[in-house]
């Protein structure tokens, strides 16, 4: 009778859990089931073990599968860019990702964006456009965000990625603080904002209308990189720099050399004369991390790195050329 009663508990304690999880927050349904390679991806020591998984197994991919290799490898921080075990992973996973539908869209195209694969990136773009009617306004801004992350990215998925941007603007207002971030800093990175004037003008309300809430809901990093963007975009509205002179000046012992000397080259290449205490104390900061700089310098590289067009960042000019 004893082990009955444990029985029927087991029993009633399976039956409340729920057979799936959800990735992406709401919109999507539950996984099915967990990846059956969870065990042996967790064994991986590095990225080339894990892609080694996944070429060789047997097993059709399914979502639970990709998503797991995929938090795998970001928890690795490192995926090799070429070989031939990454090569048959990526034949498997284009195989598959088409039956995986909005959600399997979104997952790969983030997912290798993130891990800077662009033979994924690029075979996940497409899908995500064919599904883009099914996704909701966060999802496509991420979206925008993981096609500026694509290394050197074609030049069709740029032209693609604005015009997402653009059938996002509408629904700025109602985006997460996140997604608003995202979709704003990765448009900057491959766009000038020419022929955007009505996204630049929904951007200006939402970023004002983020900035006003308490607490801050951005890190220092992407406040310094939300200032670039929008002076990227051709954002000359006082009162969004207003709003990031308040938030930004509160922090700036928390910003890295790199930060300060980029938000010092905003300020003072669009001259905003008003922001000139946050100029100074931006100097300031400067000034008293020269010697920490100085020790840190390292010799002249032998050969020089090849110039290519990749994409914007904080170091590149706000100002557009004539």
């Amino acid at each position: 009778m004893a082990s009955g009663r444990i029985v029927s508990s087991s029993l009633r304690v399976c039956a409340a859990r729920p057979c799936g999880f959800r990735t992406f927050g709401q919109g999507f349904p539950a996984s099915p089931r967990a990846s059956l390679l969870d065990l042996e991806l967790q064994r991986c020591v590095d990225g080339a073990a894990v892609l080694r998984v996944g070429a060789q197994t047997q097993l059709q991919l399914t979502l639970a599968d990709l998503r797991s290799f995929l938090a795998r490898l970001r928890d690795l921080k490192k995926m090799p860019s070429s070989g031939a075990d990454l090569r048959q992973f990526l034949e498997k996973v284009d195989a598959v990702l088409p039956g995986f539908g909005a959600e399997g869209a979104h997952l790969a195209l983030t997912g290798f964006a993130q891990l800077r694969c662009r033979q994924g990136a690029i075979s996940a773009w497409p899908l995500l456009l064919r599904h883009r009617g099914e996704l909701s306004p966060s999802y496509l801004a991420e979206g925008v965000w993981a096609a500026s992350g694509i290394p050197s990215p074609p030049r069709d998925i740029i032209y693609q990625a604005v015009g997402l941007a653009r059938e996002v603007a509408p629904h700025m207002k109602v985006l997460p603080d996140e997604a608003l971030y995202r979709c704003i800093y990765g448009l900057a990175r491959i766009h000038t904002g020419r022929g955007s004037t009505e996204l630049l003008r929904r951007a200006e309300t939402s970023v004002t209308q983020m900035l006003g809430r308490r607490p801050c809901p951005l890190a220092p990093k992407q406040l310094v990189r939300l200032c670039w963007a929008m002076a990227r975009l051709g954002c000359r509205d006082q009162r969004i720099f207003e709003a990031l002179e308040a938030r930004i000046g509160n922090v700036l012992n928390q910003l890295e050399v790199k930060e300060l000397e980029a938000l010092y080259g905003i300020l003072t290449e669009l001259q905003l004369v008003r922001q000139w205490k946050l100029i100074h104390d931006v100097e300031r900061a400067l000034e008293s991390r020269e010697d920490e700089a100085a020790s840190m310098n390292k010799s002249a590289r032998r050969k020089p790195f090849r110039r290519r067009w990749t994409r914007a960042d904080l170091m590149h000019s706000v100002l557009t050329r004539r």
